[in-house]
């Protein structure tokens, strides 16, 4: 599957788009290489939607995740208030 990263309706997955993996709601606006995404944090939003999409067959139901990637300076804003070692900066330890 071609993923084009550029435009929040792209598919990740079978039931997940760009938007859904990189929005960050405060900014009003997808998560770019400027914000510290990379091949691997691509990869591993990739793996994550998979494995989203057979929870959501297995239970029948949507699944819906507000944030799944924050960029360090997103996630240190007060009005966030991530955690300093928030999983959402690193997928790879969660994912």
């Amino acid at each position: 599957m071609q993923i084009d990263w550029n435009d929040e309706k792209s598919s990740i997955s079978r039931h997940f788009t760009v938007r859904e993996a990189l929005w960050l709601p405060t900014w009003k606006r997808l998560a770019t290489e400027a914000d510290g995404l990379d091949n691997r944090i691509r990869g591993e939003l990739v793996r994550l939607a998979q494995t989203l999409d057979l929870v959501r067959e297995k239970i029948g139901a949507p699944v819906l995740v507000h944030c799944w990637y924050r960029p360090p300076a997103y996630n240190a804003l007060p009005s966030i208030g991530g955690a300093t070692h928030s999983p959402h900066m690193s997928l790879g330890s969660w994912a």
